[in-house]
């Protein structure tokens, strides 16, 4: 047979047992345990530090919270033709994201919706995971935080099987919810480098 396009069925979703992962950072908010004691990321918060030169928590959404479209695919049409015996490689793609970042802000607060993504490796394949949010600021004297809500993900890529998109990232080891967090730490980081005019 011969083979002319070779795409990897991989879809890590479903890869692992529903355990919760053990090295959940304390500031992750998650839902109760389910039917099958699998549970989600409802919210993750960040402190803000008092800082003496301060931007406004919506010129700082606006700068580092990015809405972006991203195009999400996989082979799963794709077939072994009955008398050729040729792999015949189908790739969907459909296109999500983009549109308005920011819903509301004030001289103290502000709230966005974005996305972000990144790449880490499953055996020797590169898996690349988007992630959407809605993120809140708050910078009042007295209640100074970051806090990502409607934590959804998504592979990018899922090969031969077939992509479903977005749902509520998990918090078992094959939903990745560690990776999901550190991304949602790196935009926290950049908010606050830039409210505190660094």
């Amino acid at each position: 047979m011969r083979i002319l396009t070779l795409s990897l069925p991989i879809l890590l979703a479903g890869c692992a047992t529903n355990a919760t992962v053990p090295n959940i950072p304390s500031n992750v908010v998650l839902s109760a345990p389910g039917a099958y004691n699998e549970q989600y990321i409802e919210s993750v918060k960040f402190d803000i530090g008092i800082s003496h030169k301060q931007s406004s928590p919506a010129k700082c959404l606006a700068l580092v919270v990015n809405n972006s479209e991203h195009t999400l695919t996989d082979s799963s049409n794709s077939f072994v033709g009955a008398y050729t015996g040729n792999y015949y490689n189908i790739e969907k793609s459909r296109q999500v994201g983009g549109g308005q970042s920011l819903l509301y802000s004030d001289e103290t607060s502000a709230i966005a919706k974005g996305n972000t993504k990144g790449t880490f490796t499953f055996g020797l394949v590169p898996i690349t995971k988007i992630v959407t949010f809605k993120i809140e600021v708050n910078a009042t004297p007295e209640n100074r935080f970051i806090k990502f809500t409607d934590v959804q993900a998504a592979q990018e890529s899922t090969g031969a099987a077939n992509n479903t998109g977005f749902s509520k990232a998990g918090a078992w080891s094959g939903a990745e919810p560690v990776f999901v967090y550190n991304l949602l730490n790196k935009v926290s980081d950049d908010i606050k480098s830039c409210m505190s005019g660094s």
